[in-house]
């Protein structure tokens, strides 16, 4: 019976062994062949960056093809010398790698120091590889460092960390540093496009896609999640079996959304999240999604951001097809939203009516119904009959009792500015308030043909006073305006920073710093000292009117922005005229920096 092949995982069997096949760090991989083909290589290495992108990988390439004893012309190693077959065979005694995560004491490091006094039975370099260096304990770091510094002409140390910021500066400064960044999904996709071949896996390269989103730039993370899915669909990866298996928030349900959110359809997006809840889907990582999936939005409006959205190209055209039809202005508020839902969710006592009200607010962009755009308006009659408002101590009586008197509203902007019509329209077609009702009221009787003609009359002398008593009345408003003084302005000032700036700390802050100064009872002066601090105020400057006007009842308050002229003894002094005048001001600052020779630069 033959024998069953042992399995091997995808990121160990297709791990590279040469330059070349190092995915997503050419720049890197050249510079290590150059050094090499120069023969110009350092003594000390560190290697840094994310998770799986190819750090011990490189690491173990660059020790073999230094090793070996027949580089091809392009810096590659032969993979057939005696020095290379033993490091493809795992027994070769130039190359030592050290686990710092689990040999991070004083001991080990003295262990290793004593090896390298040996030198190399085959090739001319001993290479230790030190992973994961950031583990290493501050006294191992502190024996490391002479050897590190000086070590013989035979060795190479090649460091390998994901946190550089851990490894202490003296480190650092006795190392070349190269810094790894993260794979693009579309090499990512390129390369499990060639596992899945090698291994006869169907496999879209829309579910690729998403696997190389998820591994978030890291190749290992990649191969791994490849033979998860691969397992899971029976030896072919379909879009369906890569958001099952990963549980991952579908496309279809993100466009869904966005389809709902404009137009308008909150009930719809709703029952989405509903669905989506009842699926399993955690609420927070349905918001995060949709964030995501909006940001890509954004960036697919424009040519030259496109690239930004890194997914395979049938779905970047469709991210683009989608976000024509969404203004900027929509993605920027709705984004938004989702960034502070997640901001709050923790602290959320219901969490689910949390990303429904986030969810609703965004379809509130669009939907007039939530916006309160369709509020029942006052009813206008299409009789020209003349409706009579009750007046204090009389009673109007007409012939057609039997119709009720609506509810007199306010007489809107749009009403007044209404050029005069006939006297039936015009008193039918416009509610008639207080200001704008006559002092006597308009009786309606039976028409004979005796008084028909006064009747007629009254009719027209009455429209021609309802006009006039709705003039008057525009001028009384206007004139009718509250005086202000500076106190009450500064009020009403500080009262929109606290009531209507909650979250925005810069902007508060600016208001704060420049304060109003009234220059009439009509106007006020707001002096900034930069450019930034008067576009801020600009971009308020009509709702923090509206405001102030409401406020102070003054309804042609303007506001004007000047510059502040600061006098010299107000100008900020650099760090050399701050020592001057330290100097100058204490005898003793002067005579301490005169003793230790201390200029200032």
């Amino acid at each position: 019976m033959e024998e069953q092949q042992q399995y091997i995982v995808s990121a160990r069997k297709y791990r590279p062994d040469s330059f070349d096949t190092m995915i997503g760090q050419e720049a890197l991989t050249s510079t290590l062949k150059a050094a090499i083909l120069s023969n110009k290589t350092a003594h000390a290495y560190l290697f840094c960056g994310p998770r799986g992108v190819g750090k011990t990988s490189t690491a173990r390439v660059f020790a073999k093809t230094i090793n070996c004893l027949n580089r091809s012309a392009d810096g590659e190693a032969c993979n057939e010398c005696e020095s290379c077959r033993a490091f493809n065979e795992q027994r070769s005694l130039n190359i030592y790698e050290l686990d710092a995560a689990s040999n991070n004491t004083v001991d080990d490091i003295r262990k290793l120091i004593e090896q390298v006094q040996v030198p190399p039975q085959i090739g001319t370099k001993k290479v230790y590889i030190i992973d994961e260096v950031h583990m290493l304990s501050q006294a191992a770091f502190n024996a490391f460092l002479k050897t590190l510094e000086e070590p013989p002409e035979y060795v190479i140390f090649i460091l390998a960390t994901t946190e550089k910021h851990k490894i202490l500066p003296t480190i650092l400064s006795r190392c070349q540093i190269y810094d790894f960044k993260r794979i693009s999904v579309g090499e990512i996709v390129k390369h499990l496009s060639h596992v899945a071949e090698e291994e006869h896996i169907k496999a879209d390269q829309e579910a690729l896609g998403i696997i190389a989103e998820k591994a978030d730039g890291g190749m290992r993370d990649a191969l791994s999640l490849f033979d998860r899915i691969a397992n899971f669909g029976g030896g072919e990866i379909s879009y369906e079996a890569v958001v099952k298996g990963l549980n991952i928030l579908d496309y279809e349900y993100c466009f869904q959304f966005v389809e709902q959110f404009i137009s308008g359809d909150f009930r719809g997006v709703l029952v989405t999240l509903d669905e989506l809840l009842g699926k399993g889907f955690d609420a927070a990582m349905i918001v995060n999604g949709m964030a995501s999936f909006l940001r890509n939005l954004m960036m697919a409006k424009a040519p030259e951001t496109l690239h930004l959205v890194e997914k395979p190209q049938s779905v970047v055209q469709r991210f683009a097809n989608v976000a024509s039809q969404c203004p900027s202005s929509f993605l920027f508020k709705a984004i938004a939203n989702c960034v502070n839902c997640d901001k709050d969710y923790k602290a959320a006592s219901d969490k689910r009516l949390l990303v429904e009200l986030t969810f609703m607010s965004i379809s509130a962009l669009y939907s007039k119904e939530l916006r309160g755009d369709n509020a029942q308006k006052t009813p206008q009659s299409n009789n020209s009959t003349v409706q009579q408002p009750r007046q204090s101590g009389a009673t109007t009586q007409t012939n057609t009792a039997k119709q009720q008197q609506p509810t007199q509203p306010q007489v809107s902007a749009a009403n007044q500015q209404r050029p005069i019509q006939s006297a039936a329209q015009t008193i039918a077609s416009r509610p008639i308030t207080q200001a704008t009702a006559p002092k006597q009221t308009i009786q309606q009787r039976p028409i004979s043909p005796a008084s028909g003609a006064r009747t007629r009359l009254s009719v027209h002398l009455g429209d021609r006073k309802a006009a006039a008593l709705q003039e008057q009345s525009t001028v009384q408003e206007i004139k009718d305006h509250k005086d202000i003084n500076e106190e009450d302005l500064q009020r009403a000032w500080y009262g929109f920073k606290d009531e209507v700036l909650t979250e925005q700390v810069h902007l508060k802050h600016t208001m704060e710093e420049c304060l109003p100064h009234l220059k009439g009872n009509d106007r006020f002066e707001v002096q900034i000292f930069n450019d930034a601090q008067e576009a801020e105020l600009k971009d308020i400057q009509d709702k923090l009117l509206e405001y102030l006007r409401t406020k102070l009842s003054n309804g042609r308050l303007v506001m004007e922005i000047g510059h502040a002229v600061l006098k010299p003894e107000e100008m900020p002094l650099s760090d050399t005229e701050q020592i001057k005048s330290w100097r100058k001001e204490n005898k003793a600052v002067d005579k301490l920096f005169s003793s230790l020779g201390l200029q200032p630069s």
